[in-house]
């Protein structure tokens, strides 16, 4: 599973990941630092990722659109990267 992790999540989060989720990606390495959620949405599902957030847009896609892609809807605070 490939994981395309939203702009609110710090890139750090793919350097700790990567080996258990290979070709995984932050928005900003694909240049969609400033795409809109329907446009990171239609990025996720073409390209075959499943994307990780805080953002509460994307399960509302899900609920729209349905799956594919999937979700990782993350609901915790602010936390670090270790």
């Amino acid at each position: 599973m490939k994981l395309l992790v939203d702009q609110n999540i710090s890139f750090r989060v793919i350097k700790k990941i990567n080996y258990l989720y290979p070709n995984s990606k932050q928005v900003n390495d694909i240049n969609l630092t400033n795409a809109t959620d329907k446009a990171i949405w239609k990025y996720v599902k073409k390209n075959d990722f499943c994307i990780v957030t805080f953002d509460a847009d994307f399960s509302d896609f899900a609920n729209i659109y349905g799956c594919p892609p999937k979700i990782i809807w993350l609901r915790t605070g602010n936390m670090t990267t270790n």
